[in-house]
């Protein structure tokens, strides 16, 4: 009997985004726990392949005990201006 790979929900989170893309949502802002394996495994290796193919600008945001608010606005800031 074969063995498959199994990653949780790393693979809903790009399968969305591309579903997304489909229905003209270009710019994306990813929020997440820091330490989330299945998004830093999976997910993260899909974010390249999405905005290569489906011209999907992204923001990842991953979040923990000492993410500082001003860090996390200027990126907001940042993403926003550049689009």
């Amino acid at each position: 009997m074969p063995q498959y790979l199994q990653f949780g929900e790393g693979w809903l989170l790009p399968m969305e985004i591309a579903a997304m893309s489909h229905e003209g949502v270009k710019d994306v802002i990813s929020v997440q726990p820091f330490g989330c394996i299945s998004n830093h495994i999976v997910a993260k290796g899909e974010y390249r392949e999405l905005k290569d193919k489906y011209g999907v600008n992204m923001l990842l945001l991953d979040f923990e005990a000492g993410t500082s608010q001003v860090n996390t606005e200027n990126r907001l800031e940042l993403f926003l201006s550049s689009n």
